[in-house]
């Protein structure tokens, strides 16, 4: 259970360093750059859900 917090928390500070990070962006950033941070933003935030699902298996095989 601790190995997935640890990931979960992670994924979470990087998502929200990136999201900082292009909130701070100034008029000079492209497009494409904010588009492809908002896909690594995408990635790490299903990855976060990955793990959020195993802890939820993990806890429905443990009420059984």
């Amino acid at each position: 259970m601790i190995e997935h917090m640890n990931v979960i928390d992670t994924l979470s500070d990087q998502i929200s360093a990136l999201l900082d990070l292009m909130m701070m962006a100034e008029e000079s950033v492209d497009i494409k750059s904010i588009r492809i941070a908002s896909e690594m933003c995408l990635t790490m935030h299903d990855e976060l859900m990955r793990e959020v699902d195993k802890i939820s298996k993990e806890l429905k095989e443990q009420d059984k």
